[in-house]
């Protein structure tokens, strides 16, 4: 399985880089996608070519652009989202 993964991984010790280690360690392909410097657009390319996108929001980081459509589209392309 691929997932996107949209999250905080600037250091080695978030949540988020050891859940992405766990998944791999399952033999699934993590795709890290560092929240603060995100785009909406990229993140929807990214995810489109996933099994699945999970999202971990940092209250201090903003993703650029447009989410609530990125996940719209999502939604759409019947692509999970957590």
């Amino acid at each position: 399985m691929k997932i996107a993964f949209l999250g905080n991984f600037n250091v080695d010790f978030t949540s988020e880089t050891h859940w992405a280690k766990s998944i791999e360690s399952l033999g699934h392909e993590v795709v890290r996608i560092q929240e603060s410097t995100a785009q909406a657009d990229a993140v929807l390319r990214t995810a489109l070519t996933c099994d699945v996108f999970v999202w971990v929001h940092t209250h201090s980081f903003k993703v650029g652009g447009d989410m609530s459509s990125a996940l719209k589209q999502l939604k759409k392309a019947k692509i999970p989202t957590i």
